[in-house]
């Protein structure tokens, strides 16, 4: 293993993980004596801040995001409106970001400060909804940090802000509004455009399905996935053959191409969603009971997040962006299986696998040296010294 990789990288996400732990003590310890819990829910908001808000140049996204601040204008030196208007910033990205980042460089134009207010907004969502849908308020920032939440809240900025909105918006699906539900989604909507899809979710989160259902898609998927059963491709190309022309050219083209690949196996990944699936639904009227407002809305979030992965893994592309939608689930769903378990040593069983996990799956996730943590109290890296270290290394570490 050469620079590229090595397990070291790994040292400061484990360090934070269990620092969440030792909060998860503590919290225990306040709920045990009948005390407040703002204390511990201090300490993750403030750990947050200063884990994400003050990270370098770390991971990937980094290298679209600075070209695209620095370029931006701010209120004092261009005319807002006109400017998104005539597509003088980044077309790639959606309207609401742009006047987002836009206000945000007006008070200080520094890619930094920009990365630490996003950082703030975040945190702010994530204790409402910790708060709000989780009995456990430490855990859902530890799921956060194993599940999807790591990479979301590093690289994916605009998805973020999307996701966490959705969230938001899941208390108007139980209040049966669907005018502010639509509203808030379609404000994530400017900030990434899968927030489109939440919209019609509205009619089907809240319903409560069969629990056959949810077993006999169980099965059709695993058999889809470890069978490798293909029907997209071929259901795309039979069009791509009628319709001809262009299209038939860009489905050929897209259909090729190495992000299409598929991602079948069984990887520690497939084992994890099999055993989460089975321990949800197995407990889903222990769920619902125990949480019968929103029970339901996240079960049935997991349940579509299962079903984008079993059913679309030839296609890594669409399992990519699809499921992190709905990674949500996770977050709030293994709380509640923790808050339902009664007898202590199940609880402790808990915790120990929780450790055990989190610690591999972290230090396998970011052991390559473009995960390399740096934070800007101890490392001032330049964004220059930081793409050529990327140029670098990159042919290594995305071949590997």
């Amino acid at each position: 293993m050469g620079i590229e990789f090595s397990y070291t990288y790994s040292i400061p996400y484990i360090i934070y993980f269990l620092f969440l732990l030792l909060v998860l003590f503590y919290e225990f310890e306040l709920i045990n004596r009948g005390k407040s819990v703002n204390s511990a829910r201090i300490l993750c908001i403030i750990s947050f801040l200063f884990f994400f808000g003050l990270r370098g140049f770390i991971y990937t996204d980094w290298i679209n995001y600075y070209p695209f601040f620095e370029n931006l204008p701010t209120l004092w030196n261009a005319d807002l409106f006109s400017i998104i208007a005539s597509s003088q910033s980044d077309e790639l990205m959606e309207v609401g970001f742009k006047v987002y980042s836009i206000l945000i460089k007006s008070i200080c134009p520094d890619y930094l400060f920009w990365q630490f207010t996003s950082t703030l907004i975040d945190v702010v969502l994530l204790n409402y909804i910790f708060k709000k849908h989780s009995k456990y308020y430490t855990l859902g920032f530890i799921f956060f940090v194993l599940f999807g939440g790591l990479i979301i809240e590093i690289n994916l900025l605009r998805n973020i802000k999307a996701i966490l909105l959705f969230i938001y918006s899941i208390k108007f699906i139980e209040q049966k509004k669907f005018l502010p539900y639509l509203l808030i989604n379609l404000l994530g909507f400017t900030f990434h455009f899968t927030a489109l899809l939440y919209i019609p979710l509205y009619f089907v989160l809240n319903r409560r399905f069969f629990i056959s259902i949810y077993w006999i898609v169980f099965i059709a998927g695993n058999i889809v996935y470890l069978l490798q059963i293909e029907y997209i491709r071929p259901i795309v190309l039979s069009m791509a053959d009628i319709i001809g022309g262009k299209f038939q050219e860009v489905a050929g083209a897209y259909l090729s191409h190495d992000d299409f690949g598929s991602s079948y196996g069984i990887t520690i990944g497939y084992i994890e969603r099999t055993f989460s699936y089975i321990l949800f639904f197995a407990n889903y009227k222990s769920i619902v009971r125990n949480n019968p407002k929103y029970g339901v809305i996240f079960l049935n979030s997991f349940f579509i997040y299962f079903v984008c992965f079993s059913f679309f893994a030839e296609a890594s592309i669409l399992t990519d962006r699809l499921t992190i939608l709905f990674v949500y689930s996770y977050w709030i769903l293994y709380p509640e299986i923790f808050s339902i378990l009664k007898i202590i040593s199940n609880k402790l069983i808990f915790i120990i696998i929780l450790s055990l996990y989190g610690t591999l799956k972290l230090g396998i996730g970011n052991n390559n040296i473009l995960n390399k943590y740096e934070n800007i109290v101890w490392t001032k890296s330049t964004y220059n010294d930081k793409l050529k270290n990327y140029n670098k290394h990159k042919d290594i570490i995305f071949k590997r």
